[in-house]
């Protein structure tokens, strides 16, 4: 199992939250700074990525979401790995 530095972490963050903000800017734009690491099976990437698209207003379609709450429950059953920032912001209202 990967994990990505605290550095790089916090950059992908910041680069988020700033596309986040911009009205320009798609989700595949987002999505593309974490892929990456989602697909190398770092937790914490999957649990921002799926944050990210579940809780910042993207609608990319009912597969998509499907998949981000799919990545959300994955990553939540291995919080040991997770920050401890991260583990206070789960959600708790996904359907099971």
């Amino acid at each position: 199992m990967l994990r990505m530095d605290a550095n790089l972490s916090q950059h992908l963050i910041a680069e988020s939250e700033r596309l986040n903000t911009d009205e320009s800017s798609d989700w595949a734009s987002l999505e593309s700074l974490w892929q990456t690491y989602v697909d190398q099976g770092d937790v914490e990437a999957q649990f921002r990525l799926a944050y990210f698209y579940l809780f910042c207003g993207f609608d990319e379609g009912q597969q998509k979401r499907t998949q981000m709450e799919t990545l959300l429950r994955n990553a939540r059953k291995r919080p040991t790995v997770l920050y401890s920032s991260v583990i206070c912001c789960w959600p708790t209202n996904l359907p099971a």
